[in-house]
């Protein structure tokens, strides 16, 4: 079958499975002849279903947030971002979802069933009790990440933190000390407006990317009013 003969959903599905299967090769790299064979599709029909996913990602679509997909005349690579190598917490709405779409992708041909996907799938069927006798209940995870309430704790107390950050732009980890203003959420994911002392300026940081943080003994004054939270307004870049 070539893509012409796909509709949209099958394109689709098909694309989802091949991703996964590149990002988790070594260096996220596979030759076309390879993956041409393993999905049973053509190496120029294999092109035209990449050619989308470079603009996959989550909001606000920044290019830390999508995939990068390289395809060149002999092999893909594919690099996802650090978002998408983070455990989530679901909701029960979602984890079903997931359980739906993770077995139409395991159906394709070609699909990796010894995968992260296949193992991820199979504990989640064993939470479920699926093929048991008897109904499982399922508790989801409703408490708070504690890097989050450390930040709430030190917002409400005007107390200085220190955090270990992963900076995507300049992929590095670093140690820096914050005057955290406030939390807010955009698009899924939360940020923390604050002060940096190291820029000595004002600065977003995405809070999934704080590997670490302690409060410190210094005590600050935030602005009153707060600055407007916009990402992208250029005064207060995001870190």
């Amino acid at each position: 079958m070539t893509v012409a003969d796909m509709t949209a959903a099958e394109r689709l599905d098909r694309t989802l499975a091949i991703v996964p299967w590149v990002a988790n090769q070594p260096d996220g790299t596979a030759s076309i002849g390879e993956i041409s064979e393993r999905f049973a599709i053509d190496a120029d029909d294999l092109r035209d279903c990449l050619i989308i996913t470079s603009m996959v990602g989550v909001h606000p679509y920044t290019p830390d947030l999508l995939i990068n997909a390289i395809v060149d005349a002999d092999t893909v690579t594919i690099d996802l971002p650090d978002y998408f190598r983070r455990p989530l917490r679901l909701t029960a709405e979602q984890t079903f979802a997931l359980l739906t779409s993770a077995k139409a992708l395991l159906s394709v041909p070609g699909a990796d069933h010894s995968s992260a996907l296949a193992r991820g799938l199979e504990k989640v069927l064993r939470t479920l009790g699926e093929g048991s006798e008897t109904a499982v209940d399922i508790g989801i995870d409703t408490a708070p990440d504690a890097i989050t309430e450390l930040l709430r704790a030190s917002i409400d107390r005007h107390q200085t933190v220190e955090i270990t950050y992963y900076s995507y732009g300049r992929d590095d980890t670093a140690t820096r000390r914050i005057d955290p203003w406030a939390i807010h959420s955009e698009g899924g994911l939360w940020y923390l407006q604050g002060w940096c002392h190291s820029s000595a300026a004002e600065r977003v940081f995405r809070i999934d990317r704080i590997r670490k943080a302690t409060t410190t003994e210094t005590e600050f004054v935030a602005p009153s009013p707060l600055p407007p939270f916009e990402l992208f307004d250029g005064s207060n870049a995001l870190a």
